[in-house]
């Protein structure tokens, strides 16, 4: 049976694929299941092959999220056991946000949730070609401060059709510090709100959350045209 896109096909058993017996995923003197899939034999799932970048965008979203309830709640207990002066009105504006912005937070902790889990649809993806890449925030030379994932700008050119963000989207920096290069073969996916959250065919929105597989590897880097999703 013919693989699309490094996924393996269901009907065959995993001893066709490499894994021992354990079901752990490692190889003698080799890397375990929680690396990058780089081969046609690598996991299926976005999770398995963005370098951590889906699960850590939930888990920020998640304690975020939390966070902000429970300052709202303290301020809250703290508005209620006072008497009211401008103190305790920016007290309430702290819990107006907090409820305020609470759901919206807790959603995308789910939606990341589900697009770590989610299978790559087999033949989907918009066809289209990098441009040179380049650090989103440049680190002034001599500077001590290093941020640990760094986003870059990626140009993209694509094959038919218009690209999204005006062609240039924003990629998350994967923990394995793999990233895009100039003139590689790639396939953008969008990322909508349904479940699954990865959307099938050929048709981009203009803006919004992308995943983008690069074809030679099989690596995928989630990318967004929005600044407020790099935090």
């Amino acid at each position: 049976m013919t693989e699309i896109w490094g996924v393996d096909p269901p009907d065959e058993p995993a001893a066709t694929h490499g894994l021992p017996a354990d079901g752990t995923g490692a190889e003698p003197g080799g890397r375990g299941r929680d690396q990058p899939a780089c081969s046609p034999t690598g996991l299926a799932t976005v999770g398995g092959r963005d370098g951590g970048v889906s699960a850590r965008l939930a888990r920020r979203s998640r304690v975020a999220a939390v966070t902000m309830l429970l300052a709202a709640g303290s301020c809250l207990l703290a508005t209620m056991i006072r008497d009211w002066d401008p103190t305790s009105a920016v007290l309430a504006a702290v819990v107006v946000g907090g409820i305020i912005g609470f759901p919206p937070l807790w959603r995308r902790g789910g939606l990341w949730t589900a697009v770590t889990d989610s299978i790559l649809p087999p033949g989907s993806g918009s066809p289209a070609v990098t441009g040179q890449p380049r650090p989103l925030s440049p680190r002034p030379a001599g500077s001590p401060l290093r941020r640990r994932f760094s986003a870059l700008v990626v140009p993209l050119r694509a094959r038919s059709g218009p690209t999204p963000g005006n062609g240039a989207l924003i990629v998350h920096g994967r923990a394995d510090a793999a990233a895009p290069a100039a003139d590689e073969q790639i396939r953008v996916l969008a990322i909508g709100p349904g479940r699954p959250p990865i959307v099938a065919g050929t048709r981009l929105p203009a803006s919004g959350r992308f995943l983008l597989l690069r074809e030679r590897d099989g690596l995928v880097f989630v990318a967004t045209t929005r600044l407020t999703d790099i935090w």
